[in-house]
């Protein structure tokens, strides 16, 4: 364990920062490619190297929540969004359906959330003050109230 939490947690936060810092990286090397690159490099490297640092800022941005959101995802689920993004990153005519789905399954997906938090009760809190298991030793009463009996 370290001042973190749990090994898991230090391994998430050290990922995490990995991918802020391939992030900036990728962001200086477009910037320089734009500035110091030839005319070819500037009208396709660069552009490549600016949106990628673009999505890896957003993803290091949203990890926290999705990594909660990964566990809430199903198998299918999951398939299905593989093949909405391969979808998007082949077709241009689908980004606009896919746009669209995308913005109806995040409303449905808050909808489900916020019924959740509306009707589902909620867990009880644990107290581990003062429940301590204590041995318990054998008494006599159970011998007198036989004596008692008979």
């Amino acid at each position: 364990m370290n001042q973190q939490g749990s090994v898991s947690q230090a391994d998430f936060a050290l990922r995490r920062a990995a991918l802020g810092v391939c992030s900036i990286l990728l962001l200086l090397a477009g910037g320089l490619v734009f500035w110091f690159g030839s005319e070819d490099a500037t009208k396709t490297v660069a552009p490549v190297f600016l949106r990628m640092a673009m999505v890896m800022g957003a993803i290091w941005l949203a990890l926290p929540e999705l990594q909660g959101l990964s566990r809430s995802i199903s198998g299918k689920g999951s398939v299905l969004i593989g093949i909405g993004l391969v979808l998007a990153s082949i077709s241009k005519a689908s980004v606009v359906p896919l746009t669209v789905l995308g913005v109806v399954a995040l409303a449905v997906y808050g909808v489900k959330c916020g019924w959740r938090w509306l009707w589902e009760p909620l867990p009880k809190a644990k107290s581990s003050v003062g429940k301590r298991s204590q041995p318990t030793a054998p008494t006599n009463a159970s011998s007198a109230s036989r004596q008692e009996s008979e």
